[in-house]
């Protein structure tokens, strides 16, 4: 626009790290951050590189939230196809020791249910359009196999606590560090092949675009910079999870003879 004479409107110019710049470079970041030394100190930025630095050095996090870098390659992925893809299993099947889990999405378009049991098999159970179809289906799931409901207090479904807790449903609340710790409990089990999971497209894209970010200490997954809604990801973190430490409850006893 310079080039040929044009000296009015508005221009939008994006700051980015080049991808083939080092990260950790104070160079690279005096390159491409026009606030660094005005309202930013390279102390700063190294803070925020060293609290976002994943697993095995990965700076996913750091790139895209500091260095306008959001494009992710194969290599980069949050959950390696190749461990994907042995975990995925038609055979799969939820036994009896089960729970459920709903997380809905972030722009509340969908809502999640999967089950799981504690040998680890998993399968998504329901999906539809919206969040508040989801307290009549727990409230019926609940009623027909007495298994917890797994929910984040935090999740745009979390509002749904509460009421299902008023109308009896068994709800395992989960919190900032009981989610963190189910993440990390995901890929312990993900990486041993500890898990079975049926088949499922809208799971098979929130693996595939699935972002994470940090919390406190530990990572949770990241709903705003996913580039997909990956409520049935959360939903199957939960379910494994609480599925993992479920103890369900002994029969009633009707007489002296039943023991």
């Amino acid at each position: 626009a310079v080039e040929s004479g044009q000296d009015t409107g508005m221009a939008y110019v994006e700051f980015a790290f080049d991808p083939k710049d080092d990260p950790e470079d104070p160079r690279t970041w005096w390159g491409a951050m026009p606030a660094l030394g005005h309202t930013i100190t390279e102390r700063t930025v190294r803070a925020a590189l060293d609290q976002m630095r994943g697993e095995d050095g990965d700076l996913t996090e750091f790139l895209r939230a500091w260095g306008n870098v959001t494009k992710r390659t194969a290599g980069d992925k949050i959950i390696p196809q190749e461990l994907w893809v042995v975990v995925r299993d038609e055979h799969a099947r939820v036994g009896d020791r089960r729970v459920f889990a709903l997380s809905g999405s972030v722009d509340r378009d969908y809502a999640t249910i999967v089950a799981a049991d504690r040998e680890g098999n998993a399968a998504v159970v329901d999906r539809r359009a919206g969040i508040g179809w989801a307290e009549e289906r727990c409230h019926e799931l609940w009623k027909a196999y007495r298994a917890p409901i797994a929910i984040d207090v935090g999740d745009p479904a979390g509002y749904l606590v509460e009421r299902l807790t008023d109308r009896g449903v068994d709800v395992k609340r989960y919190t900032a560090q009981t989610y963190a710790h189910a993440y990390g409990s995901f890929f312990d089990r993900l990486k041993d092949q500890r898990m079975r999971v049926f088949p499922d497209r809208d799971l098979d894209a929130a693996v595939e675009g699935a972002a994470r970010r940090p919390l406190g200490d530990a990572w949770a997954w990241a709903r705003k910079s996913a580039e997909v809604d990956i409520s049935p990801l959360v939903a199957l973190t939960l379910a494994l999870d609480a599925a993992s430490a479920f103890i369900p409850p002994p029969p009633k006893v009707q007489s002296l003879a039943d023991f």
